[in-house]
C-alpha cells in the first residue's frame, strides 16, 4: 500500500473531474465512484516513448491505476497510483480545488509514531555541508545500529523504511521527504486501503508528534513562511537530479536542450533582506527567478519571457513547476540550508580550525601583492629574485626549522612550498612526478 496526501479546504469534492487529468483517448474505463465512501478509481492506457531510442512509430503501452479517497472529516485527500513518477498535483486540484497542499518534509515522518521496536532497513541521508557528496543511501538488516554518530551528524533525512510493531501487530512503514508514504502490507480490497489512509492521516495531522527520536543526530528542520534573514551564498540542483543514473535529465531553454549539469544555477541577490533571486544560465542565455514564500507553499517565479522546461525521459514540465516537487538547495552564510519551506540549521557551532594554533608573523617590508619569490626577466632567460615577496619571507622562516625546502611554485604543483624534516634515522622522499595529483584552478573556489 502507498499514498500521497494532500490537505484540502473544500466543502465538497468533485470526483468526476478526475477525467480532466487525462486525455480522453488515454482512459481505459470511465471513473468508478463510490459517493458514500468518497472513493474514485480510474484506469488509463497510454502510449509512451520507448526508453532505448527516439522513434515515432514504436511505443510502449502502459496501464496505470489511480485511486483517490477524500476524508471529509480530516480534510485530507489520499492518492494511490501505480504511476510513482508523479505526485499527481493536477489530479488533486481537479478533485479537491486549486488550494490543495501536499504534506511533505519532516511532517511525513509522523507516520512512524507509535511503532515499537522499530528497525530501520533503508535510510537515505542528504548532507548539509558536503556539496561533492550530497546524498547517501544505506540498506541493511538494522541500519541504526551500524551507523556512527559522525555519519548522521548534520545530515537530513531524505527517506526511510522500517519494520516494527504497532498495537501488537507486525507492520512495515516508510516515508519520503518528498511526500510519499508506503508499506509492504497488501490491501485485500479498497476498504482496507481506506482504513489504512485514515490511520496514517490522523498521525500526519497530529502536531504533538515529535520526529526527533527517529534519528537523534539528524537535523530537524524549521518551517518558514518568509525568506530567512541570511545572506545566500550558493544554490544547487536537488540531489534527486544527480541520483537519476538511469534517466537523462535535461534543461530546455527556448528550444536549446542540454544536460542539466551544463546549466548553471547562480544566486543573484547577495543580501539578508528583500528579494531572494537566482538565475539559470545555458549557452549564453540567463533566465532570472524569484522565490516567493507563503504559508505552506513556495513558488519559483520566472522573471524573463522565455520557455524553460525540465525533461526527464518522456516527461516535460516547466522548471518552475518541477521545483515544486524537487526544489533547489540554497546555502546561506551560516551553513544553513533551505529546501522549499524548510530551513536546516547546523546543530553545533564548530570552529573551522583551532584558532590557538595560528602563528602571527610580522610582514614589515613585504609587498603582500607579490606572491612568487621569482619573476621571469623579459630581456633574458634569468629569473629575478624578489626579496619583498610573500614566498621569499615564508621560505626564509621555514629554512630555520626544516632540512630541505622546495620552492615548487609553478603550474600543476603539489604546493607552492614543500618542506622535509628528518625526525628519525630514516628520511623517505617521494618524487613528485611519480605521484598523481588533482588539479584545482583555485583553492579558494573549492
Amino acid at each position: 500500500m502507498s499514498t500521497v496526501v494532500y490537505k484540502t479546504c473544500c466543502d465538497s469534492w468533485t470526483p468526476k473531474a478526475i477525467r480532466q487529468s487525462f486525455k480522453e483517448e488515454d482512459l481505459l474505463i470511465e471513473p468508478t465512484i463510490n459517493p458514500q465512501e468518497k472513493v474514485v478509481l480510474i484506469i488509463t492506457c497510454q502510449k509512451t516513448s520507448v526508453g532505448w531510442g527516439r522513434t515515432k512509430n514504436i511505443h510502449d503501452i502502459v496501464h496505470h491505476l489511480y485511486l483517490a479517497f477524500w476524508d471529509e472529516r480530516q480534510n485530507l485527500l489520499f492518492i494511490n497510483s501505480t504511476n510513482n513518477k508523479s505526485f499527481h498535483t493536477e489530479l488533486a486540484k481537479n478533485i479537491a480545488g486549486a488550494d490543495v497542499c501536499r504534506i511533505q518534509g519532516e511532517d511525513i515522518y509522523r507516520c512512524l509514531h507509535n511503532v515499537k521496536r522499530s528497525t530501520l532497513s533503508n535510510l537515505g541521508l542528504l548532507h548539509l555541508h558536503n556539496r561533492a557528496k550530497s546524498f547517501t543511501m544505506h540498506s541493511g538488516s538494522d541500519i541504526k545500529e551500524g551507523l556512527s554518530r559522525a555519519s548522521i551528524d548534520n545530515r537530513i533525512k531524505s527517506n526511510l523504511f522500517t519494520r516494527g510493531y504497532e498495537d501488537g501487530e507486525k507492520i512495515t512503514i516508510g516515508g519520503s521527504h518528498k511526500g510519499r508514504i508506503w508499506s509492504h502490507q497488501i490491501a485485500d480490497d479498497i476498504s482496507e486501503w481506506v482504513e489504512w489512509c485514515k490511520h496514517i492521516g490522523a498521525k500526519l495531522l497530529d502536531s504533538s508528534i515529535s520526529t526527533e527520536q527517529i534519528l537523534e543526530q539528524s537535523i530537524i528542520p524549521e518551517k518558514i513562511s518568509e525568506r530567512p534573514n541570511l545572506v545566500p551564498i550558493a544554490i544547487d540542483w536537488s540531489p534527486y537530479f544527480y541520483a537519476r543514473s538511469d534517466e537523462a535529465v535535461q534543461i530546455e531553454i527556448n528550444g536549446t536542450v542540454e544536460s542539466f549539469y551544463l546549466a548553471e544555477l547562480t544566486i543573484t541577490t547577495f543580501s539578508d533582506q528583500g528579494f531572494l533571486c537566482f538565475s539559470i544560465s545555458l549557452e549564453g542565455v540567463q533566465i532570472e527567478y524569484e522565490i516567493i514564500f507563503k504559508e505552506n507553499i513556495v513558488t519559483y517565479i520566472q522573471l524573463d519571457n522565455a520557455e524553460v522546461n525540465l525533461c526527464v525521459s518522456d516527461k516535460k514540465e516547466s522548471l518552475s513547476k518541477w521545483f515544486q516537487v524537487e526544489p533547489p538547495i540554497i546555502r546561506f552564510e551560516d551553513t544553513s540550508v533551505l529546501k522549499y519551506d524548510e530551513i536546516y540549521r547546523p546543530k553545533n557551532n564548530r570552529e573551522p580550525y583551532d584558532k590557538s594554533k595560528i602563528e602571527c608573523w610580522q610582514w614589515k617590508d613585504i609587498d603582500i601583492k607579490k606572491e612568487s619569490q621569482y619573476k621571469a626577466n623579459a630581456s633574458s632567460n634569468n629569473l629575478i629574485l624578489r626579496q619583498d615577496s610573500i614566498q621569499h619571507k615564508v621560505i626564509e622562516s621555514l629554512e630555520q626549522e626544516n632540512d630541505i625546502v622546495f620552492d615548487d611554485d609553478g603550474a600543476g604543483e603539489i604546493a607552492d612550498i614543500v618542506t622535509l624534516k628528518k625526525d628519525s634515522t630514516l628520511l623517505s622522499i617521494s618524487s613528485k612526478d611519480k605521484l598523481e595529483f588533482t588539479m584545482l584552478d583555485n583553492l579558494f573556489e573549492s
